[in-house]
């Protein structure tokens, strides 16, 4: 029991750790789901020794407050919420209501958004603001009312049309927009110091000694909720109520709906997370609220949480972890790439079990070493990578990992030539451009990819062995297959290997701009592809195409037109597009005089987000044949911006400079 009750206590004390670390210094070290997942752990703990406490986290809510400011008393505790990862653990938080009348009552539920942010409490005596309150520990909480005098939208004055009560305490979220943040960090990146994410500047811009960095910080609020109410209030729908606030004067976020089911609930959750990344600001799941404010006081709260409501969180995009190892991956142009490998993690529904660190510099940065726990961060399909690495292991009862040095290669680790650095050190790359293992496998994946020759079938594991046997050294290698020898493959049978030709004549008729991309030639993507293909519209132009021609493309500057140009006059690189070019039937490129005007008609097109019907390069494929010309970013000269499910910043900056914005069912009328 001695040795239980240590581990209780030591639990006790790093949770204890870790909320001083967030509420107190905005300065979390681990994610929300780590925070919480240790609370959980607690819980267990504590209902399985019957030790109990008043000082346990699992009865506190918040930490400690800062000392810079004056600390004064909630005329009502200013509660958490508790929460759930699993929509579908929705239908506990109903029985746990239900059970508590006798009749069988129907219950509507008002569902907000959960912004991440930090909580304030604002007291208005006759309808004019006289203090700001931050949560603190729930019971007193630190006196913000200078800084919250210069958040733009926090009224100062409410509508005097209105009966405002005498007293009103009126609660709420306040944040920075994500446009904001963005910018912020841009300004502050000169002086070598960022901002790792929303939550904290909000928090820290709040709290600051100096009002006038609140001022320039352009934070916002939302109000969601209220505390006192002198005299007693007549609010009988919190539905209502948020309407009312909005009359006078209170900024109410627009997504909030009335659900009468937990199966209405489970859809505005889902149509949340599917679009949460349109809005321009943090949301980390959905509240869930009783409605009926007399049923609220009657279901009554906990020492921690209401009883009546509960937070539904989105699966987090981002974990703990490890860093096992760390292995040196050598790319198509033999720039040398390290990546962690962690013990594995999920994230969103995926298993990590590894992460780019990208350069030598981005090592150093970090201040990575194998051992490390490190935040790993995954968003939608975006690579997974490093956010950060914590200096002590203090958010575990485990022993602390063995700090262990990496070691940066000398030699390239596929073919053991020497290493060269440039860039100041930060970038490695392999010399041994034309006979390294490395290289070779990169530039053959690339070729076969889909937005190049498109051979499907043939991946990693195939041009392994094909390398190792010797049956392919270069793209054009491909061609020369045959069924012999691609049944001495292993796991390849006849009708596989037949599936395997089949693809590799299908691919021969390609388009140009695949054909210039399928070369691999060093920062030439898809849509400058594209953009040499247009201006050249025959392989033999772009072949010997000088400086001036390819400076005068738009979009391409003197660096990339000078690394196209050393490529088509290497010799041994003209004889590979030359002996390609006798294999395969490149398609003439339609000009766009040809081409029938339509919607898209040389308009400047950027695409973002998950499409439900298209793969990227499917439509990619429709619009170049409707004239439109692509391109990866924003920028003032950017026409239309084409939006699928998650589609991140571009749609928030397209929104901001009001271009035409069109999602998918818009597009498929158009096309």
């Amino acid at each position: 029991m001695k040795k239980k009750n240590v581990d209780l206590n030591q639990l006790r004390n790093v949770i204890c750790y870790h909320a001083y670390l967030y509420y107190t210094l905005d300065s979390p070290i681990i994610s929300d789901f780590e925070y919480d997942n240790l609370i959980k752990e607690l819980i267990l703990l504590e209902k399985k020794t019957q030790d109990f406490k008043d000082i346990s986290p699992t009865e506190k809510v918040g930490s400690l407050m800062l000392e810079n400011f004056k600390i004064k008393k909630h005329f009502v505790p200013m509660l958490s919420l508790d929460n759930i990862y699993n929509i579908n653990e929705l239908s506990n938080f109903e029985k746990k209501i239900n059970k508590r009348f006798f009749l069988n009552k129907q219950h509507n539920f008002c569902c907000e958004l959960k912004i991440d942010g930090v909580a304030i409490s604002l007291l208005y005596k006759k309808g004019i603001l006289i203090r700001a309150l931050t949560r603190g520990d729930g019971v007193q909480g630190e006196d913000v009312t200078l800084n919250a005098f210069n958040i733009k939208n926090i009224p100062k004055i409410l509508n005097q049309n209105f009966n405002i009560p005498d007293i009103l305490e009126i609660r709420g979220e306040v944040y920075i927009p994500l446009s904001e943040f963005y910018k912020l960090n841009v300004l502050l990146k000169n002086k070598k110091f960022t901002f790792s994410n929303p939550r904290n500047v909000a928090a820290g811009s709040l709290r600051h000694n100096n009002p006038e960095v609140t001022l320039h910080r352009n934070l916002m609020f939302f109000c969601y909720g209220f505390g006192l109410c002198v005299p007693k209030n007549n609010f009988v729908s919190h539905f209502n109520f948020l309407q009312k606030m909005q009359k006078y004067g209170f900024p109410i976020n627009s997504n909030i709906v009335l659900s009468k089911n937990i199966n209405d609930i489970k859809k505005f959750f889902l149509n949340i997370q599917n679009n949460r990344t349109k809005f321009d600001y943090e949301i980390d799941g959905i509240v869930v609220k009783v409605d009926n404010i007399f049923d609220q006081t009657i279901l009554g709260n906990t020492n921690k949480y209401p009883k009546w409501a509960i937070a539904v969180k989105f699966t987090p995009s981002e974990n703990v972890t490890t860093i096992i190892g760390i292995s040196f991956e050598v790319g198509r142009t033999g720039i040398i790439t390290p990546v962690a490998k962690l013990a594995p993690i999920k994230i969103g529904g995926v298993i990590i079990k590894s992460a780019s660190l990208h350069s030598k510099y981005e090592i150093q940065r970090l201040g990575v070493f194998i051992g490390a726990k490190v935040i790993v961060h995954r968003a939608g399909d975006v690579i997974p990578y490093i956010v950060q690495v914590f200096n002590e292991n203090l958010y575990s009862t485990h022993i602390h990992a063995v700090k262990k040095i990496i070691e940066f290669p000398i030699y390239c680790p596929m073919c053991t030539s020497k290493i060269i650095e440039f860039n100041d050190g930060k970038t490695m790359r392999c010399t041994n451009e034309l006979n390294c293992f490395g290289q070779k496998k990169k530039i053959l994946l690339h070729f076969v990819s889909k937005e190049a020759f498109n051979i499907q079938g043939i991946g990693e594991k195939i041009v392994n062995q094909l390398l190792t046997h010797q049956l392919v050294s270069q793209p054009i290698d491909f061609f020369k297959l045959d069924l012999s020898s691609l049944m001495m493959l292993k796991y390849i049978n006849k009708k596989k290997a037949e599936k395997i030709l089949l693809e590799i004549k299908r691919s021969k008729n390609i388009s140009l701009h695949r054909f210039i991309y399928a070369l691999g030639i060093k920062d030439i993507g898809i849509v400058t592809a594209n953009n040499l293909a247009i201006f050249f519209k025959k392989i033999d132009c772009f072949i010997h195409s000088s400086i001036s021609e390819l400076t005068s493309i738009p979009k391409i500057g003197n660096i990339v037109a000078n690394r196209i140009f050393r490529y088509i006059q290497n010799i041994s690189f003209q004889e590979n597009i030359v002996n390609l070019v006798s294999y395969v039937c490149i398609q003439p490129l339609e000009s766009l005089e040809e081409i029938p005007k339509n919607f898209f008609w040389k308009k400047k097109v950027v695409l973002t987000g998950r499409l439900r019907n298209f793969s990227r390069h499917k439509i990619k494929q429709v619009l170049y044949k409707k004239g439109a010309r692509l391109y990866s970013n924003i920028s003032k000269n950017t026409e239309i911006l084409i939006y699928g499910e998650n589609p991140g910043m571009k749609f928030l900056k397209a929104k901001k400079m009001k271009m035409l914005m069109i999602n998918e069912d818009s597009l498929m009328k158009k096309i």
